[in-house]
């Protein structure tokens, strides 16, 4: 489930899912950015698997990877973002900024046992309070309800 990629003579490991996924769409995204706003700063944001998707693409603009003279990212921020590589996290640093809830199962997978790594400034937010019985599904932490009303309490985020 993993895909190596050589840049700049160092060796690259991505989840394959997540990293087609992008791979599939990026012509689209960028045409459909260049169609909207020609060339500028770029912000790139994503939840979940968009996330992930954000990161990879945020990662590939800043080492120059993208084709047709893409403009450079100028920063990533993702919500609730699975691990997505095994590459020394150092290398996806750059201007990556991942939020996440402790009790949201999905920024916690793949796990760090088969090598996956965090990556980005860690922002962790303070588990949101929900009503009921919704508290005892894991998932509800996963919601991008959740993210926003999160990030809208922390004046530091």
């Amino acid at each position: 489930f993993t895909r190596k990629d050589v840049v700049g003579g160092e060796e690259f490991i991505f989840h394959s899912g997540f990293f087609d996924a992008i791979k599939r769409d990026m012509n689209d995204i960028h045409n459909e950015i260049r169609n909207r706003m020609g060339r500028g700063i770029i912000y790139v944001t994503g939840h979940s698997l968009g996330g992930a998707m954000a990161a990879i693409f945020h990662f590939l603009s800043c080492n120059g990877l993208l084709a047709n003279n893409w403009s450079k990212t100028h920063v990533c921020y993702t919500f609730g973002m699975p691990r997505y590589t095994k590459t020394d996290p150092a290398a996806f640093n750059h201007n990556l900024y991942a939020t996440f809830f402790g009790l949201d199962l999905v920024p916690h997978v793949p796990p760090k046992w088969v090598g996956y790594v965090d990556c980005g400034e860690r922002l962790p937010l303070p588990n949101p309070g929900f009503d009921g019985l919704a508290s005892l599904n894991p998932m509800t932490y996963h919601r991008m309800e959740g993210y926003v009303l999160g990030a809208t309490r922390q004046r530091d985020v």
